[in-house]
């Protein structure tokens, strides 16, 4: 008797990357430009597991620490004294390839994140400023038309996201602008940055 062995070959689905997660959380970016760091955002399913790194990606200017023996006793909501300041500006660190205006897949996972945090009672009053910038490579004029492009393509990406489009204003300051601390042609400049309108 004879037997038949069939092998088959076993092919594996080529494996995707997971997208891009948000440096910053909804929760953290309304606790930045509001003070408001109750950590209730529209969607408060979507709060930071404690321990988290990516819940403390921000910096947090003026927040006063809680000595270790009190920590246990402290309540839940922060006081107004031990919360930080509000912030005009927050550089979510949207950034772009050289001479592009099209949106990195982390580009969007930011601005997804920051169009969450604008569905927050705490912000919801709030309006921004879209201030996209350039590296001060090239010509003043194609990087003033660039930055704007930047500024208009986070505009549409929120707006697509779902924010109020009577809440955002882009406006474009070519390399006029670098980060404080860096080179005027430094490749971080190429970035949008989002700012509180008085």
């Amino acid at each position: 008797m004879r037997m038949l062995m069939l092998v088959g070959l076993v092919t594996a689905a080529p494996v995707q990357a997971a997208p891009p997660t948000a440096r910053n959380s909804p929760d953290a970016i309304v606790c930045q430009l509001s003070g408001s760091c109750d950590g209730s955002t529209a969607d408060s399913s979507r709060k930071q597991a404690v321990g988290d790194e990516k819940a403390f990606s921000l910096a947090r200017p003026g927040a006063v620490k809680v000595p270790t023996a009190t920590r246990a006793s402290a309540p839940a909501r922060r006081s107004a004294a031990a919360r930080p300041a509000a912030r005009n500006s927050l550089d979510m660190q949207i950034n772009f390839a050289t001479g592009s205006s099209e949106l990195t897949e982390q580009a969007k996972a930011e601005a997804r994140a920051f169009a969450e945090a604008m569905k927050a009672p705490a912000l919801a009053a709030m309006r921004f400023s879209v201030d996209g910038h350039t590296d001060a490579v090239g010509n003043r004029d194609y990087n003033l038309d660039l930055s704007k492009r930047r500024a208009q393509a986070v505009t549409d990406y929120l707006i697509a996201q779902g924010a109020d489009p009577g809440r955002l204003e882009p406006q474009g300051y070519g390399f006029d602008k670098p980060r404080p601390g860096t080179a005027a042609t430094a490749s971080v400049n190429r970035r949008v940055e989002f700012s509180k309108q008085r």
